[in-house]
């Protein structure tokens, strides 16, 4: 067996492997996928199986291609996920703002009636 033989049997075991492990992550994939009942649920399997299929850039048939079009979704999770992360800050600071006039108004309630209270005589009303 020549040198190029041996080179030409490693790379094709190598690419055996590189196909058997694309099949079983897509076949994870597609069950983790399918199993999925929520968006969030969704998201973490594609996420996951994005992260795997760009983990090994030697199988990428074309690395710089790949790695652009990763770039790009990660710039729109980046916007997403300062929209998300702003929505819930102005929602928290709605609630909180919203809570503290509730307490104010009680506060402000109990005080009058504490002093209508303490204005009132403690005996029984005069008969008119």
């Amino acid at each position: 067996m020549t040198v190029s033989t041996k080179r030409e049997r490693r790379r094709i075991r190598a690419a055996h492997a590189v196909r058997e492990r694309v099949q079983r992550e897509r076949a994870e994939f597609t069950s983790a996928y399918g199993r999925a009942t929520t968006t969030p649920e969704r998201f973490y399997a594609a996420a996951k199986a994005l992260l795997r299929a760009v983990a090994s850039k030697k199988a990428l048939p074309n690395p710089a291609d790949a790695e652009r079009r990763v770039e790009t979704v990660t710039g729109l999770l980046v916007q997403l996920v300062d929209e998300l992360l702003t929505a819930q800050e102005t929602r928290a600071d709605n609630t909180i703002r919203a809570e503290q006039k509730r307490i104010e108004r009680r506060e402000r309630r109990r005080n009058r009636e504490c002093r209508t209270h303490q204005e009132r005589p403690a005996g029984p009303l005069p008969a008119a």
